[in-house]
């Protein structure tokens, strides 16, 4: 499977970058923001079933249930990781029918990570979305207005849950 450069959110027409694509293509002199330091990388793409989450592993299982619980799962991931620290690692997990997107970074600075999933065109906080009810969770999954209305109610603020609004408006 080739994978791509760039991952597509679907908040508006924001990306991220395929974290081992990074680090495979760009040596310390280019782009030397994006490349931590000078430790060795540990790049991976393939199967989310193959990698190791580390210390995610607890968030993976309880997203791959909440997909699971919507007839789908967790497919594949891409992935950095720096050699001799558990905690600094960055990842792109997708799921198989497209309707979630997750993103792990965690930086070398205190509170530079972040750890969201986008789903229905927001992008929302793991901790935010994995603490609503399931049948929001199933709206926010079904990427139905009509599914999104019902389970939030018509008057809803959804920048409440999407820190996207926050980003670019």
């Amino acid at each position: 499977m080739d994978f791509p450069t760039r991952f597509r959110t679907g908040v508006r027409n924001t990306t991220i970058v395929n974290p081992a694509w990074l680090h495979k293509n760009f040596d310390d002199n280019e782009h030397g923001a994006i490349r931590c330091l000078t430790e060795p990388v540990t790049t991976f793409e393939g199967l989310c079933s193959e990698y190791n989450f580390r210390l995610q592993t607890k968030n993976f299982k309880a997203l791959q249930a909440v997909l699971k619980r919507n007839g789908t799962d967790f497919l594949y991931v891409a992935a950095a990781s720096y050699t001799g620290d558990v905690k600094n690692h960055r990842f792109v997990a997708c799921s198989a029918d497209g309707s979630l997107l997750w993103n792990k970074y965690v930086g070398y600075i205190a509170q530079g990570g972040q750890n969201h999933v986008y789903v229905s065109g927001m992008r929302i906080k793991v901790s935010v979305f994995l603490s609503q009810p399931e049948y929001k969770q199933n709206a926010l999954l079904s990427n139905s207005k009509l599914m999104l209305m019902s389970a939030f109610g018509t008057n809803f603020d959804f920048k409440t849950l999407d820190e996207s609004s926050d980003l670019w408006s």
